[in-house]
């Protein structure tokens, strides 16, 4: 716990003229007491007398005009092992163990072993509740990037080129547990998942302007089976990214996120919400319907973004004319919550069913489109040879609600 150096925290020995020391619980508190008025540096300044002062009951062999201060200090990961106590538990009043240590991956014998020896001694318990390591960027040739070999990436020049969001995007991307490669052709592809997520928030802010929850809501037993998949598939959504949250996943958290905007979203649901959206009456349940989903994915997922995509999602939620939570930025709001009373585990056998008919249908209608025999999926009529299960599945679904999922003009079926 040495440290042969002329700064830094005192070790409060005294000794005698014989070199014994003098370490007691009476002389480390006086010195304790000392220093809390005057500063560290009185070790050094001050004299035994001073520091003790002069009523100080001494053990035989010890006098106090010939004592001498120990010259060696703490070892400096002394300090910071006690920042646990002596910033939380002393300055602020927290209690301890503390929620999360964080550094590289060379602490382990470092700050988080030193912080954990002193906290043992004193408290018999660890200081932390959850101990996180991350790698260390490093360039294309595998190196650690650091300012004397001149490799390093500037955030300051990335956030200026694409903005902080983008930046924190492709943090939140990558597995911090492993080392990094980080160079700005990297960070730049970012732009594009940036875009497409940011692109999803457009559409479902664009589309629930008029949309008043308190008074348009339907209810979820009331609702079109696609905005039903859609609830379901945002419960999902809220379990699984909370989940990688809790547990420090951010790539996990990004990939989820993405994938849902992308696939889930993109590719399905506002893909076939087109023509209920722009055809339908202004207050249709087929409409509202649309609207209640929409609005319950862009809520939550304007409060699921928002510890990455800071600026971006305070953007959005300054856009909703409705807001869940009375709060006036969305760094104020709590997460969202799933909704138990939709069941989302148990329909999925039966979408993930429909889904792989659907793109069964798709994969024929591409061919057609690709043969020019027709020129969009609405001119089709479709005819599904299928078993008595699937028959049944379909059936129980709806074959005006399977037509507008496959978004053709009808659905046949044919055993």
């Amino acid at each position: 716990i040495s440290r042969q150096r002329s700064w830094g925290l005192p070790i409060p020995v005294f000794l005698n003229e014989e070199g014994q020391s003098l370490l007691t619980k009476e002389s480390v508190l006086a010195v304790a007491n000392h220093i809390a008025k005057k500063g560290s540096d009185s070790w050094f300044t001050d004299t035994p007398r001073d520091i003790l002062g002069s009523d100080f009951k001494l053990p035989e062999g010890f006098n106090l005009d010939t004592l001498k201060k120990e010259e060696n200090i703490f070892d400096v990961w002394f300090e910071s092992g006690c920042s646990w106590y002596s910033v939380c538990v002393k300055r602020s009043g927290w209690s301890v163990p503390v929620d999360l240590y964080l550094e590289g991956s060379d602490q382990h014998r470092g700050w988080f072993q030193l912080s954990l020896l002193p906290a043992l001694g004193a408290t018999g318990k660890p200081p932390f509740k959850n101990v996180l390591t991350h790698g260390f960027t490093v360039d294309e040739k595998g190196m650690k990037q650091s300012k004397s070999l001149g490799n390093y990436v500037n955030a300051l020049d990335e956030v200026q080129k694409y903005g902080s969001d983008v930046l924190r995007l492709w943090v939140s991307s990558v597995n911090y547990q492993e080392d990094i490669r980080c160079n700005d052709e990297i960070i730049g592809r970012t732009q594009e998942a940036y875009r497409k997520i940011r692109n999803t928030l457009r559409y479902l802010l664009g589309n629930i302007d008029d949309f008043n929850p308190a008074v348009n809501s339907v209810a979820y037993d009331k609702m079109r089976q696609i905005d039903k998949w859609a609830m379901q598939k945002l419960q999902k959504l809220i379990a699984e990214v909370t989940d990688a949250y809790d547990n420090f996943v951010f790539h996990r958290v990004f990939s989820l996120i993405y994938n849902f905007c992308t696939v889930e979203m993109s590719s399905i649901y506002m893909d076939v919400l087109k023509d209920r959206m722009y055809c339908d009456a202004t207050d249709s349940l087929s409409r509202r319907s649309a609207q209640t989903a929409m609005y319950n994915i862009a809520d939550s997922l304007i409060r699921l973004l928002t510890p990455v995509l800071v600026h971006t999602c305070e953007e959005a939620w300054a856009a909703m004319k409705f807001k869940s939570q009375n709060v006036a930025s969305v760094h104020l709001s709590t997460m969202p919550k799933v909704d138990s009373s939709i069941n989302y585990e148990a329909e999925e056998p039966k979408w993930n069913k429909l889904m792989d008919l659907r793109d069964e249908v798709l994969r024929a209608l591409e061919g057609l489109r690709r043969d020019k025999i027709i020129a969009s999926n609405q001119e089709a009529s479709v005819t599904i040879n299928c078993n008595e299960e699937d028959s049944a599945l379909l059936n129980e679904f709806g074959l005006e609600q399977f037509a507008a999922l496959c978004i053709v003009s009808e659905v046949n079926l044919q055993k």
